[in-house]
């Protein structure tokens, strides 16, 4: 039985889309999409309303806050129909760990007192880029030869960020697992998977013509020295994969 303080949502069949957007909109803005997938469990009223305008909604929201959903997640892009308050939750989900996984390294390997405070959000950004770049890589592949071939199509630009922070991980597990109770799934099957990393490194190697014990030295030198040159844009196409002018052999 419904307590004192739970709201009724008996009428919500009789609101309009318009109040129904904002009320459900408020409620991802304060609580996130979670909350709203609770409600549908929990009030057979609220389920059929909010369903029946859920397409609407989570377009709307994604629109506003989540513009670069569809392309930085291609592999789980819904189509026309199914924007769903489920997809919604692993899409915001999803960039909260990259958000914190970077926080962990960042605080780990760069801050205020080792990098100038200018080049600060842009190490952040790129770090972020090789996470949500690992998240196309666990949508995108099945099989060993997709992991192949989605390695080999990538360029050294974002390569580049994927081996930095498979690197940074694993001298912070001791501080991402009690930050997140475990190893987030996002890392758990390639932080540790010697074969896959060796890939990532070869494939750096072959696209930019230098050794493989090389790869890392020159990933960190254009960090330390190439970033703070880099526009926003730029960290788009890193993630789309599309060639950046951060090595001269991208």
């Amino acid at each position: 039985m419904a307590s004192a303080n739970t709201p009724s949502f008996h009428r919500w069949n009789k609101l309009s889309i318009e109040l129904v957007l904002k009320i459900v909109e408020a409620s991802i803005d304060s609580t996130g999409p979670k909350s709203i997938i609770g409600l549908l469990t929990a009030d057979k009223h609220a389920h059929s309303t909010i369903k029946n305008h859920e397409c609407s909604i989570v377009k709307a929201v994604a629109a506003r806050d989540q513009q670069k959903a569809l392309t930085d997640f291609p592999g789980i892009a819904p189509d026309a129909s199914g924007f769903t308050l489920r997809w919604l939750n692993t899409i915001t989900a999803r960039y909260q760990v990259a958000e914190r996984l970077t926080e962990v390294l960042m605080k780990g390997s760069w801050d205020a007192d080792s990098v100038s405070p200018a080049f600060l959000p842009n190490i952040r950004k790129f770090l972020e880029c090789g996470f949500l770049l690992l998240y196309r890589l666990h949508d995108l592949v099945k099989s060993d030869g997709d992991k192949c071939a989605f390695i080999d199509q990538l360029p050294s630009s974002s390569l580049a960020p994927i081996i930095i922070v498979l690197f940074e991980a694993r001298w912070a597990r001791d501080a991402i697992t009690p930050a997140f109770g475990k190893m987030p799934d996002i890392l758990v099957n390639v932080v540790d998977d010697r074969d896959t990393q060796c890939q990532f490194h070869g494939a750096f190697a072959l696209k930019h013509g230098c050794r493989w014990d090389q790869v890392l030295w020159i990933i960190m030198k254009t960090v330390d020295m190439g970033l703070w040159k880099m526009k926003p844009g730029d960290f788009d196409r890193l993630i789309a994969g599309t060639p950046v002018e951060l090595f001269k052999n991208s």
